[in-house]
């Protein structure tokens, strides 16, 4: 073997690496009320390869077992974990979920770091909601999906086809500005979605900011 197709195998190790270490989907639902209490509804779709992985290597912000949601919020006051489901599939694994909570500031509290950065603030007379749905990735950076190979870029697409990564925030009262998303038709609820393959290929050089101010 020469020392191209060396470089061409150990780049195909770390991509296949880093797809089993990604989730194929995500949905995220926040719905606040005018008091800044509310809901969240959440799905994640996590391929069943990535069990197979050595567990210190499971490094990913998101809870991917039942268990494993319910123990990061017990005993944080303030949440309450209403539901959680887990469904098996044969090439994936789906958790959904639905927390309430009295405060959304409360949400940072738990175990996991889905919430960690996320605000719910009072500025000039407004509610804004603040999260960073993404950090800045350069280009050749360790986590950066996109590829100059064609055939493993089309591996990658057909491995994410069909998911996507979707934030959706429900006001109490009618969105005055957002920074990404669409708006519904009665302006009260914004919607950020986008391909799984683009999302995680995105070479953001500042963080990705999701603001929604009412």
């Amino acid at each position: 073997m020469n020392h191209f197709k060396r470089l061409s195998l150990m780049s195909l190790f770390v991509l296949i690496a880093l797809l089993l270490s990604s989730c194929l989907g995500v949905e995220m639902d926040v719905s606040i009320n005018s008091d800044g209490s509310g809901t969240v509804d959440m799905a994640f779709h996590i391929s069943q390869m990535f069990f197979q992985m050595d567990p210190e290597q499971q490094d990913v912000p998101i809870p991917i077992t039942k268990e494993q949601l319910e123990s990061s919020y017990e005993g944080v006051e303030g949440v309450t974990v209403v539901d959680v489901t887990e469904k098996d599939t044969e090439d994936r694994k789906t958790i959904t979920a639905t927390l309430a909570f009295d405060d959304f500031s409360d949400l940072s509290k738990g175990d996991e770091d889905m919430f960690e950065g996320a605000t719910l603030t009072k500025e000039n007379g407004h509610t804004v909601f603040r999260t960073v749905l993404k950090d800045a990735v350069e280009p050749e950076e360790e986590g950066d999906m996109s590829s100059s190979d064609p055939s493993q870029e089309e591996m990658i697409k057909q491995y994410f086809e069909g998911y996507s990564f979707l934030y959706r925030v429900r006001a109490p009262k009618k969105i005055k500005s957002h920074s990404i998303g669409e708006l519904s038709d009665n302006d009260r609820v914004l919607t950020y979605e986008i391909p799984m393959y683009d999302f995680n290929s995105m070479q953001n050089s500042e963080p990705l900011v999701l603001e929604v101010s009412w």
